[in-house]
């Protein structure tokens, strides 16, 4: 007699496909590039609004910081959104590839 019954909802790991798995390379990279973008743009409107109005910040002022800000905190959101960020980029990446998996069948 068997103590431990497998449940009737229980399936095989065999059957159990990995998230994006029909989906093509070539289109994963863009929905990854595309969330990635997404969530640079929202990690700069971030730092944009976290940053202290008048004072000096990141750079030591003048005119090149004038001329320059808006590129680096472009630059940094890019790079945040790169490494990780906040997740919201691995998120919309998930949620793509399930979209496009639901499409698929």
């Amino acid at each position: 007699m068997d103590m431990h019954p497998t449940p009737s909802y229980a399936t095989s790991a065999a059957a159990v496909r990995p998230l994006g798995s029909t989906v093509p390379d070539a289109v994963k990279a863009k929905m990854k590039q595309g969330a990635e973008g997404f969530e640079a743009f929202y990690i700069q409107q971030f730092i944009t609004l976290m940053k202290p109005k008048g004072e000096d910040t990141v750079l030591s002022g003048g005119v090149g910081e004038e001329m320059f800000r808006d590129k680096l905190t472009e630059e940094m959101a890019k790079n945040m959104a790169k490494n990780g960020g906040f997740g919201l980029g691995t998120a919309v990446y998930n949620e793509l590839l399930k979209q496009q998996e639901a499409q698929a069948h």
